[in-house]
């Protein structure tokens, strides 16, 4: 539909040369016609370029509110000041207006809010960039620099995280694109956790690997496709170091299941006579 409107320019310069108007008459229709035109013209481009709009539309994610309610409209303006930005500069320059110093005068203005806004844009495309890419979705549980949280929300500047203890930390997305994250979610929750404990160097090491074994085989909410591990790891005056872990159905509920194994290794050492020595160190993913 868009197309048809292009004959009528065509139509009224015909029909301009065949009526008997003056010069000055012809001016006039010769401007209004080019200005038709030029519009014409603009609306087929923008009608192509929605079309695009909407094609990205249906390859996003169609249940993602921040895409289909921020980027796509956010886009579409762009698109359409874009195009008629342009429109308006034919026109200028047609009936001779010095268009270059309205160029330059835009380019200086467009830099000047570009360098004010730089982190703005920089979230903004970062944004645009992570539902894009879909390498973390709201559901996710990511690990970023140490700091695990599950993602809320992505924004158009900035990312939600909800926090183990509850408190809500906000990401700018720029961060996100540019550092190193652990998505835990694309392979389970399942998550591993380990202590580390000292022993005098006269009790038999054989003894503890038993022990340790005994218990993670004996604990609720552990994977048991995958064995417990139980390593000397060092020496150091007369003390042995013992490092020992397993792996967790959920790793959210690591600490609570590492509590439980603290709690027996401490009762069956007192049962056996084994003293603890220094502290005891948990690790959990």
């Amino acid at each position: 539909r868009s197309a048809s409107y292009l004959v009528y320019p065509v139509g009224f310069r015909v029909a301009a040369d065949l009526a008997p108007l003056s010069p000055k008459a012809v001016l006039w229709i010769d401007s209004i016609i080019y200005i038709f035109f030029v519009l014409a013209l603009l609306n087929l481009v923008r009608q192509m370029a929605m079309i695009a709009v909407e094609w990205s539309a249906l390859r996003g994610p169609r249940n993602d509110q921040t895409f289909q309610q921020g980027f796509i409209p956010l886009l579409r303006n762009i698109v359409t000041l874009v195009i008629f930005t342009m429109g308006g500069i034919m026109v200028l320059k047609h009936f001779g207006y010095d268009v270059m110093s309205l160029i330059a005068a835009l380019g200086v203005g467009s830099l000047a809010v570009g360098l004010a806004a730089k982190d703005t844009l920089s979230n903004m495309i970062s944004g645009f960039t992570l539902i894009i890419d879909r390498n973390l979705r709201p559901g996710d549980k990511i690990n970023l620099a140490g700091t695990v949280g599950v993602v809320e929300e992505i924004g158009l500047r900035s990312t939600r995280l909800n926090m183990r203890d509850g408190n809500v930390l906000i990401v700018p997305n720029q961060d996100l694109v540019n550092t190193k994250i652990l998505n835990m979610s694309t392979q389970g929750t399942a998550g591993a956790c380990s202590t580390k404990f000292r022993v005098p160097l006269d009790v038999p090491f054989e003894k503890i690997e038993g022990i340790c074994q005994e218990i993670s085989s004996q604990l609720d909410r552990v994977v048991r496709e995958k064995k417990p591990w139980v390593n000397l790891a060092s020496i150091q005056e007369g003390q042995q170091i013992i490092t020992t872990g397993f792996w967790v159905l959920d790793s959210d509920q690591a600490a609570s299941v590492l509590t439980e194994f603290h709690r027996r290794l401490i009762e069956r050492f007192r049962q056996e006579s084994i003293p603890l020595l220094g502290e005891i160190i948990r690790n959990s993913l």
